[in-house]
């Protein structure tokens, strides 16, 4: 539900809005800086985006294989939204597309891209792999056999 509060009387909310679509417990929410979007996110290993003046739903955002715990709009960027769920990973979204998901490693980490392209630093290698069907694959052993996986030096743009 989204309540406004009226000047003067925040004593009295008034509801505006219910939103609704999540299933299970919700365990997140956060306005973008300029309070025109809500991201919600729960159990049902999804992210939502909602107009705050209309209630109207904007994205459903999937890809966390667990619950989401939480969900965090950039100061600087209205449609940047970062989400962090119970698989370890982060999801960076903009506009509703996937920009990057981000792994935390025990000794480094990895940043990968929806085109392939990926980045990582510290001693990663072993500590997690692409899954293509039902095969494991180390980071870097594909690279020479399929153009589209490839790792990116750190400084480059991403």
């Amino acid at each position: 539900m989204i309540w406004e509060l009226r000047p003067g009387r925040p004593w009295e909310p008034r509801l505006r809005h219910t939103l609704s679509g999540h299933v299970g417990r919700l365990w997140s929410i956060a306005f973008n800086a300029s309070g025109t979007l809500v991201a919600t996110g729960g159990d049902d290993l999804t992210v939502r985006v909602w107009e705050v003046a209309t209630g109207r739903l904007v994205h459903t955002l999937t890809g966390h294989s667990r619950r989401v715990l939480s969900v965090a709009f950039s100061p600087s960027s209205p449609s940047l939204l970062a989400s962090a769920g119970d698989d370890g990973v982060v999801i960076l979204w903009e506009d509703g597309v996937r920009r990057a998901t981000l792994l935390g490693l025990p000794e480094g980490w990895a940043a990968l891209a929806p085109d392939g392209r990926y980045k990582c630093q510290g001693e990663v290698a072993g500590q997690f792999w692409h899954v293509i069907g039902m095969a494991r694959f180390e980071l870097g052993e594909l690279d020479p056999h399929l153009p589209a996986v490839r790792s990116v030096a750190l400084d480059a743009e991403f």
